[in-house]
């Protein structure tokens, strides 16, 4: 394997972490440098949701440690686009992919809600990306009255996709090169 001159992007050291008395992971350690290419690829249960949410500070390693972008894992999060596999929504809240997506480009503390051009490019080259381009009027999945589905709706698999085009949209820091790191769910056509 060739040695990375650059920081790494994420690092963890002999970390373990689990729920009360159950340990999933065990003196996990490895490093990810910009432009790498991962797959967590396990069994249920083997701790692929648990590695993440470690990585994400939302699981506390009981030991080891663990760098995102050089801080802490709380810290650091911010950086990360991350899609959980399971969201919950309103689903009679009328919005459509387009705007869903366009809320990756929504500046800290809501300084500006409209986007200018360079967020509209953004927003496009992302849908693109995820094959949803096509959709970005459409609304998400709501029941009409009688119980079935609007035809102007899109499914839950490519709402899903909606929700990583968004992280996609979010600027990176100024000092690491596009794109850092991005987690994404896997689907299938």
């Amino acid at each position: 394997m060739e040695e990375n001159s650059e920081a790494p992007v994420i690092s963890l050291r002999n970390v373990w972490a689990g729920y009360d008395l159950d340990t999933v992971l065990e003196d996990v350690s490895f490093d990810l440098y910009p432009r790498d290419y991962v797959g967590l690829i396990g069994p249920n249960g083997g701790g692929k949701t648990t590695l993440i949410k470690v990585i994400l500070g939302l699981v506390p390693p009981r030991s080891g440690s663990v760098s995102v972008m050089g801080a802490s894992a709380q810290e650091g999060r911010k950086h990360i686009g991350y899609v959980p596999q399971l969201q919950i929504s309103d689903k009679a809240f009328p919005i459509n992919v387009w705007d869903v997506v366009s809320m990756g480009r929504i500046k800290p503390g809501f300084s500006s809600l409209r986007l200018n051009s360079e967020d509209r490019q953004h927003v496009e080259e992302a849908l693109r990306q995820t094959g949803i381009l096509e959709l970005s009027k459409r609304l998400q999945s709501m029941k009409s009255p009688a119980g079935t589905a609007k035809a102007s709706t899109i499914s839950p698999g490519r709402w899903r996709r909606s929700r990583a085009s968004c992280s996609w949209t979010s600027p990176p820091p100024a000092w690491t090169p596009r794109p850092a790191f991005k987690f994404m769910t896997c689907w299938q056509n």
